[in-house]
């Protein structure tokens, strides 16, 4: 879904809502070194796209232990440890 596209307001805030008060998810600011950590990703893996090496930046540079995506391409950053989600889905 893309709530916003499609003027669906009272859903985007359902989901600020889950994203900014869950015990588990972190937001965290994106700063000039997430920003030079991220640029130097899109110069090294050039299909990777600007939201999503800002995304992996953050997680580098929060310690984070593993990244989930459905981004098969992703096995191929080595900077932190990817899971792609459809390796464990039963299918």
């Amino acid at each position: 879904m893309k709530p916003l596209r499609e003027g669906r307001k009272d859903l985007a805030e359902k989901y600020r809502e889950v994203l900014t008060n869950s015990t588990n998810v972190r937001l965290y600011d994106v700063d000039q070194s997430i920003c030079e950590t991220a640029a130097r990703l899109r110069a090294k893996y050039i299909w990777l796209r600007t939201p999503d090496a800002l995304h992996l930046a953050t997680a580098i540079k929060h310690d984070a232990q593993i990244v989930v995506t459905n981004d098969d391409r992703w096995r191929l950053v080595s900077e932190i440890v990817v899971l792609v989600l459809k390796d464990f889905a039963r299918i």
